[in-house]
């Protein structure tokens, strides 16, 4: 793994973990409130992950422009527009409700979907917007020079939800979703889905449109010098940052984790698990070692939660010589007292 070059003079790891929301039934195991309890507690107010990643890359605030970062990912043309992305899904029945599921990768055959794009270009060519396809990506997108009043629910947040209370919101938002709905009808009675169907395959006709803005004119000054995630959204805004993308840091030999922090000054890894499975605290302490690492180095750890119920994020600040505070009592994130940071 080749590290970023960065001003190591600052070493800092922050290890965010969206999926730790402070909720009932979250198995957080041994480390995690270990950790939580030996540093400084800080509470923010956030309203989405995606409003908690634009303060975290220094966004001007709002909601990380998701979409916009994902199209020029997908080599779409931006061009200072304002982009909303199309993401096809599924909707299903689960205990007699209506919920929204991914829909496999491999369900989104290209030449289908080339062929329904092409069909809702023509149906929409004469708007004053356009919808592009983001090719092997699978997602569409919606361009506009103008923004709408407009607020969506990010995709992360709607799977395994029933939908109707989640559309997208605002004064603009009638036009809209008269829009999207409007394709979904296309695209039901259109040859491909009908030839899907007759093979028992899910159509392509329910899209979800998530992350909407437009890239800043001015790019912010990031402070990382490497991201670790797995996220689509976040190694987009990752690439058109010029952060470098790191990988397996959990699966590094000690003489490299040495090398990593003497090269790297600060380093954002998400780590998106869901705190409410089972799984995840024992996979938690897999990366405990990469912790370990940072402390030995001299770096300080910043841990950060995903958005809690209240509204409030929560960051933990581990200075090296905390790391040793043994007589600190584990604390459950969201509980007990905690400073009111600011952004």
């Amino acid at each position: 793994m080749s590290a970023a070059k960065g001003d190591s003079s600052k070493r800092e790891l922050t290890l965010w973990l969206p999926g730790l929301r402070a909720w009932p039934g979250e198995a957080l195991g041994e480390f995690l409130p270990r950790y939580w309890g030996r540093g400084r507690r800080e509470r923010l107010p956030v309203a989405t992950l995606l409003d908690l990643a634009a303060r975290l890359w220094a966004f001007p605030a709002g909601p990380l422009p998701a979409a916009a970062l994902l199209a020029a990912a997908d080599g779409v043309a931006v061009n200072g527009r304002w982009v909303i992305a199309l993401e096809a899904v599924q909707i299903q029945s689960r205990q007699g409700q209506a919920v929204v599921l991914p829909m496999p990768s491999e369900a989104l055959r290209v030449e289908e979907m080339d062929t329904l794009l092409a069909a809702a270009r023509a149906h929409f060519a004469g708007a004053d917007w356009e919808i592009v396809g983001g090719g092997a990506s699978g997602r569409w997108y919606v361009l506009a020079e103008s923004v709408p009043d407009l607020q969506s629910t990010p995709i992360f947040s709607v799977l395994g939800r029933e939908p109707l209370d989640l559309l997208p919101k605002g004064r603009d938002a009638g036009y809209w979703n008269g829009i999207f709905n409007e394709l979904q009808m296309l695209l039901t009675v259109h040859p491909v889905n009908q030839r899907r169907e007759e093979e028992g395959l899910e159509p392509l006709r329910f899209f979800w449109a998530w992350g909407e803005g437009r890239l800043p004119q001015i790019r912010p000054a990031v402070r990382w010098q490497g991201l670790v995630s797995p996220t689509p959204w976040l190694r987009a805004l990752a690439a058109w940052a010029g952060v470098p993308l790191l990988h397996g840091l959990e699966a590094l030999p000690e003489a490299e984790m040495e090398t990593l922090w003497a090269e790297v000054g600060e380093l954002l890894w998400e780590w998106p698990a869901d705190w409410r499975l089972d799984e995840t605290a024992p996979a938690f302490a897999g990366i405990v070692p990469v912790l370990d690492a940072a402390f030995a180095a001299g770096a300080s750890v910043q841990l950060w939660s995903g958005v809690m119920a209240d509204g409030m994020a929560e960051r933990v600040r581990l200075r090296p010589g905390d790391h040793w505070r043994f007589w600190r009592r584990a604390v459950q994130p969201g509980t007990g007292a905690a400073f009111l940071g600011q952004w």
